[in-house]
């Protein structure tokens, strides 16, 4: 009769460590929550990331424009969540 030693596992390890350790937990969850707002932007965008609005311009954060406006009144939301769907697109590509 014999007896089987459990095999050690380089990466089963590594995962293990890396579950453990809550700042690179954090980073994980928020690389995700990136991933996830780019993927669904046309669903998470409230306005047109290039539409022009010149009365609203460099607006601060109002329940209508969640992070503001720039100086050509566009949605500073919406054109964070496009580039960051456009970062990712090149960062695969």
């Amino acid at each position: 009769m014999s007896v089987t030693t459990p095999r050690y596992s380089v990466g089963r390890e590594r995962l293990r460590m890396f579950l453990r350790n809550p700042m690179g937990m954090f980073g994980f969850i928020l690389v995700s929550l990136f991933f996830i707002a780019a993927i669904f932007a046309p669903m998470l965008a409230t306005h047109d990331p290039l539409a022009l609005d010149i009365p609203n311009r460099l607006l601060g954060p109002t329940p209508e424009h969640w992070a503001g406006t720039d100086q050509l009144g566009r949605d500073t939301f919406a054109r964070m969540i496009a580039g960051g769907r456009t970062s990712i697109t090149v960062g695969l590509a």
